[in-house]
């Protein structure tokens, strides 16, 4: 029987199923959604893809809607100081590799997932992975993961989850996986048996 899963979703997942027309895949899986401010700010900011913000704010509009905006001013004063203060401290962890700012949407969804206490997040991050999992108690999923869940609830097909998966594998910007989709599904299914 499948649980009740609420996570937090950052901008490159939620933009990547957006591309390819699969935003559903996402509600199809988990039971609530929810976007920091901070992340519907970056998806709106993103340039090329009106899909992702017509969706999400679609999304967000209906109130009966699974996927919900958190902001900051939804928490109360003792909560946002310890947001406030654990944003603070993550500031000063190297983010390697990359620039820290563009991992500000990340560090704040780890912190109101917390907050809330949800423990699953789903970004293609890996940079932003490694430090919130090193921090907090919070797993981040990939779309790989997602794709492995969806077949394993018979949202997808083997075949439906391949042809998604070739397809944000060869996304414009995005460097392709060398392995393919079985090896892929046998590699998640490792991690996540594990």
């Amino acid at each position: 029987m499948r649980q009740s899963r609420r996570i937090f979703c950052d901008a490159d997942i939620w933009i990547k199923f957006c591309k390819v027309h699969k935003p559903d895949i996402l509600l199809a899986v988990y039971d609530e959604i929810f976007f920091a401010d901070k992340v519907v700010a970056e998806i709106k900011n993103y340039r090329g893809l009106s899909r992702a913000i017509w969706y999400l704010d679609g999304y967000l509009k209906n109130r009966k809607s699974k996927i919900k905006q958190v902001d900051f001013s939804d928490f109360n004063p003792e909560q946002q100081a310890t947001i406030t203060s654990g944003f603070a401290q993550i500031l000063q962890i190297e983010f390697v590799g990359s620039d820290e700012r563009k991992n500000y949407g990340e560090i704040y969804t780890a912190l109101y997932a917390q907050e809330m206490g949800i423990d699953i997040m789903v970004s293609d991050d890996r940079d932003a992975k490694e430090v919130i999992e090193d921090y907090f108690d919070l797993q981040v999923k990939d779309h790989y993961e997602v794709l492995y869940l969806a077949i394993e609830m018979r949202v997808l097909s083997s075949q439906e989850a391949e042809q998604i998966y070739n397809q944000i594998e060869n996304l414009p910007g995005n460097t392709p996986k060398s392995v393919t989709f079985a090896e892929m599904m046998r590699i998640v299914q490792n991690r996540l048996t594990a």
